[in-house]
């Protein structure tokens, strides 16, 4: 293949490295991504999904019920797996200007399962940067 080349590991981690460390979209040029972990966050009361969230594992582990709240300003392609950790009930709600589209049938779906279980919010669409469209896949319930 003319203007290719494959890359080794060290220096592909090196590449992954910078990148990561730049704002903007990332062109890795088909390497693959190895060993590759994602950030965990703990959380213990209401919380208000951020840019360190992106892309973040979060623990939720608290006694008492902790909402989540899905911003409007993330973009397509941003996501989170949330997991219940606590006794405490996991619920989520649309920020101002953010929306939530699921299967009918998971329409009522407002919580995490139960303990240990998780969800992945994911945003589908974005048109205008401030009205974002989640959907929401994992073990949720009424």
């Amino acid at each position: 293949m003319v203007g290719t080349r494959k890359l080794s590991d060290a220096v592909l981690v090196e590449h992954m490295q910078e990148y990561a460390r730049r704002d903007g979209p990332n062109d890795f040029q088909g390497n693959i991504f190895r060993d590759a972990r994602a950030p965990t966050n703990s959380v213990t009361e209401d919380h208000i999904l951020n840019d360190n969230d992106k892309g973040a594992y979060l623990n939720v582990n608290s006694p008492g019920v902790v909402t989540i709240t899905l911003p409007a300003t993330w973009l397509p392609g941003h996501s989170c797996v949330v997991r219940r950790d606590g006794g405490g009930d996991v619920i989520w709600l649309a920020g101002a200007g953010s929306s939530i589209e699921v299967a009918a049938s998971r329409e009522h779906h407002t919580r995490i399962l139960e303990r240990f279980d998780e969800v992945m919010f994911r945003v589908t669409k974005n048109v205008n940067k401030t009205s974002a469209v989640w959907t929401i896949v994992g073990m949720t319930a009424p």
